[in-house]
């Protein structure tokens, strides 16, 4: 039996609803079943079948109507507990292990409430429905557990009333339905539960947001006139995990939009990567397998780019993996501009497995204050929004013709490359199209090269050097070389942690030569800079090594 059973509707407008299972797929919380209810004739259905490929938890309900989801899928739960969930909700990682977490205080839960964010469509930021402090029913910490008597009137006016994201007991929700008629409010529903619950949970940790706005940006449609697009597929391999590279490889082989080529380019493998790349190549002709002699990364990748025949190249880790619709979501959109585009940007999510209690960090690598008024096009203006401390490659995808025109490769023999080419690529590009979706999935562990840096964290410097003569090319130093300047004080405190300890008096050292070659900095670029205190406190001669170990690796650990 699953511990939870999740169930979401899922209708012609869901176009969130990969995102929502990629949130799933990498929760804390392994032991569910994922219920997915769709008429017959959803655009969306495809996906669905893939993702229920993709993640044996995940099930498809077919119905004529999304009339009686509920209903219909009760008979199918396999468990004690159920989250109702929109499709356009983007979850925590450990926002179901929370949820059951609070479940098992008392035999006698009925109903876990966490409050729910929205996208405000005025503002793009994401509020709660209404804001609740504890002292809303009379508790002094964000979790509480108590009756139906117990809840308070603020809480009852200012809770959000709405049933998705609740923890709700299998049986209650079955003996309410009993008594209620057959088309009936979720609100009403909401109400219904709660009260009738023995016991009620609630948290005040902010867990999920929902997506309540259109996507200024996205096409009318994603659906597919064609797929003449080719896209090269290049992911730099070596000694990856299998299980890492399996999922990787699957979320690509799964794609909805059919016309790839996948280049695995393995790069000196001394396990067994080899042969497992050779099996799947052997099971799928899309999948091409070359080998080289061990060179790291950027030599890869520039390996798989000279290989390339598609129209369109995308960079994929081999320890990550990709949401099932990226291609389409991403041909769609060519389909739909009337521009060539050389340069898509979409966005991703980064959950770890280094530390105790895995985190999601749901960052959008962009959002539209950064990136211009998007309102108005996509294409407008965007240079300016040269962002450097944005420049991964694995949430891009570029027009080959546009790399070999202008002759774009990586930098071999150093790390931190994914900027020097992202930049270089950015400076160079004619048009930019931006989707704020969450549709790549990078996994933080214990194994991966950004985590076993070591000397390698002084590349910083090579890199730096790099990017400065590449906006001196482009005759836009003068413009960006502030933003160059935030770089490297947060390059500082998040490489720190990772220099040998024999060498961080040299980090620090060639850190505040690398910011001294700004000055003089102006007060009002100090002012506005969300990094001043970090370059103070770098500058500071008074600032030792053993502050920084004290400082950094207190805050962030050694992970």
């Amino acid at each position: 039996m699953a511990k939870v059973s999740v169930i979401i509707r899922v209708t012609n407008e869901s176009n969130r609803i990969d995102e929502l299972f990629e949130c799933l797929i990498v929760q804390t919380e392994k032991d569910m079943e994922i219920f997915c209810v769709t008429e017959s004739d959803n655009i969306w259905l495809p996906l669905l079948k893939n993702y229920a490929i993709f993640d044996e938890r995940i099930k498809i309900v077919e119905k004529e109507s999304q009339q009686n989801a509920l209903r219909t899928v009760l008979p199918l739960v396999n468990s004690p507990y159920i989250i109702m969930l929109h499709p356009s909700s983007f979850l925590n990682i450990p926002y179901i292990e929370k949820m059951l977490q609070m479940s098992s205080f008392s035999e006698r839960i009925d109903f876990v409430y966490a409050p729910m964010r929205f996208r405000d469509e005025m503002t793009n930021e994401f509020r709660r429905a209404s804001f609740l402090v504890p002292e809303d029913f009379s508790a002094k910490s964000a979790d509480v557990f108590l009756n139906s008597e117990g809840l308070s009137p603020k809480f009852l006016s200012k809770a959000d009333k709405h049933i998705y994201g609740k923890l709700l007991r299998t049986e209650l929700v079955k003996k309410i339905l009993l008594d209620m008629p057959e088309q009936y409010n979720d609100v009403v529903l909401f109400y219904k539960c709660l009260f009738n619950s023995r016991e009620i949970g609630c948290t005040l940790y902010e867990m999920m947001f929902e997506w309540k706005n259109a996507d200024p940006f996205a096409p009318a449609s994603y659906e597919i006139k064609d797929e003449t697009q080719k896209i090269s597929v290049v992911i730099p391999i070596y000694n990856v995990r299998t299980s890492f590279l399996r999922q990787c490889l699957d979320s690509l082989r799964l794609q909805t939009y059919k016309n790839l080529e996948i280049i695995c380019v393995d790069d000196g493998s001394t396990d067994g990567t080899l042969k497992f790349l050779k099996d799947y190549a052997a099971q799928d002709v899309r999948f091409k397998v070359l080998t080289k002699k061990n060179g790291g990364v950027s030599s890869a990748r520039n390996f798989g780019i000279k290989a390339a025949t598609g129209d369109y190249i995308s960079f994929i880790d081999a320890d990550d993996f990709v949401s099932l619709a990226l291609y389409q979501k991403f041909v769609a959109a060519v389909q739909y501009e009337t521009e060539q585009i050389d340069m898509y940007e979409y966005n991703g999510f980064r959950f770890s497995e280094v530390y105790d209690k895995p985190i999601t960090l749901a960052f959008l690598h962009f959002g539209i204050e950064e990136w211009g008024n998007f309102y108005t096009g996509h294409f407008k203006n965007f240079r300016e929004y040269c962002n450097l401390s944005h420049g991964t490659i694995w949430n891009k995808i570029f027009r080959t013709e546009f790399l070999k025109k202008e002759k774009i490769l990586f930098p071999e023999g150093i790390v931190f490359e994914d900027n020097v080419f992202s930049t270089e690529a950015f400076l160079k590009a004619k048009t930019l199209y931006v989707a704020e979706n969450y549709m790549y999935i990078y996994r933080h562990y214990g194994e991966s090269q950004v985590n076993n840096l070591n000397h390698k964290v002084f590349d910083v410097f090579k890199e730096e050097e790099l990017l400065q003569e590449i906006l001196k090319e482009a005759n836009y130093y003068d413009q960006a070389k502030y933003k160059l300047f935030d770089y490297v004080p947060l390059s500082f405190w998040l490489l720190f942690p990772r220099c040998p300890e024999d060498e961080q008096e040299l980090f620090l050292q060639k850190t505040r030569e690398c910011l001294n070659s700004f000055l003089p900095i102006p007060e009002e670029v100090l002012r506005k800079n969300k990094y001043t205190n970090m370059y103070n406190d770098i500058m500071n001669p008074a600032s030792t090594v053993e502050y920084f170990r004290e400082k950094i690796l207190k805050k962030v650990g050694k992970a």
